[in-house]
């Protein structure tokens, strides 16, 4: 596969798996809104949350950019 076309589909992986993950994040943090955690707790998920996508979208990353 060539380079190009690799960064294309990469992009639009990329694209999806944040759309994805979003909507999943979403779902569980009503769950925590519902049930009103503890302050502390919510901190952690979102903490989490926010960092959790980055290694999906490092792997992604790394496999557009390979020779």
């Amino acid at each position: 596969m060539k380079q190009r076309s690799r960064k294309a589909l990469g992009m639009f992986c990329t694209v999806g798996f944040l759309t994805v993950y979003c909507l999943l994040i979403m779902l569980v943090a009503v769950q925590f809104a519902a049930h009103e955690a503890h302050p502390a707790l919510q901190l952690a998920f979102f903490i989490a949350a926010g960092l959790g996508w980055l290694p999906g979208v490092m792997f992604i990353i790394r496999w557009m950019n390979r020779p």
